[in-house]
């Protein structure tokens, strides 16, 4: 398998993928920060679990002491690296505690190993919306092999009803619970500013504004 990587422009109406790979090449685009980019595969036809750990060959599961287990870095990451790519494997869900909220009343299930990251009140990754409306991990600093890779739950899900224990992530600043971004503490909310889920800003300016009227 030869994969290459296709740095295009931000504005997105500007990109015909199918004019930009080879014909009858397998692809994969996402959005990082400034640029598209796409992936494409032009030499055989693997099936997804091979796909995936091409895409996605920076991690591995393992053990993780108190929560089972747990996803950990197998190369160094940098703020602002896609460590997981992000991929929908069920949409229009019901909620539970692996479904990512993707709207007010729409929760999908991503696939792959995405479901294995554990919360952490101080997480070394967040998340990003790539071109296919996916939740990208994206590290907020540098993540060393052997670190585990972890994000807040309230990052991505306004509530959290699916986890009524007591939080075991271990953090200095660990909240004691897992909770949504609505009871997120305001501290928290500026920390993760440019790593969270674009519908849960939305709805925080809808608030301010019915507060303002």
């Amino acid at each position: 398998m030869v994969t290459t990587w296709l740095r295009q422009s931000q504005n997105l109406n500007s990109v015909d993928v199918k004019k930009t790979v080879p014909a009858r090449s397998r692809y994969m685009v996402r959005l990082d920060f400034k640029f598209l980019y796409i992936c494409y595969d032009s030499t055989s036809s693997l099936g997804s679990s091979d796909w995936e750990h091409q895409m996605n060959n920076g991690y591995e599961q393992l053990d993780s002491p108190d929560k089972g287990e747990g996803i950990f870095a197998i190369k160094q990451f940098h703020r602002g690296d896609i460590v997981m790519i992000g991929v929908i494997e069920k949409d229009n869900i019901e909620n539970h505690s692996h479904a990512s909220q993707m709207g007010k009343f729409r929760y999908a299930l991503h696939g792959g190993k995405i479901t294995k990251v554990n919360h952490s009140c101080n997480p070394n990754c967040g998340i990003n919306l790539n071109i296919t409306g996916a939740h990208d991990f994206v590290a907020m600093q540098t993540i060393e092999i052997g670190d585990e890779i972890t994000f807040d739950y309230a990052m991505r899900n306004y509530t959290t009803e699916y986890f009524p224990y007591e939080c075991r992530c271990g953090a200095g600043n660990c909240r004691g619970s897992i909770t949504g971004w609505k009871s997120l503490p305001d501290s928290f909310k500026s920390k993760y500013k440019g790593f969270v889920a674009p519908y849960l800003i939305e709805i925080d300016l809808r608030l301010n504004e019915l507060a303002h009227h």
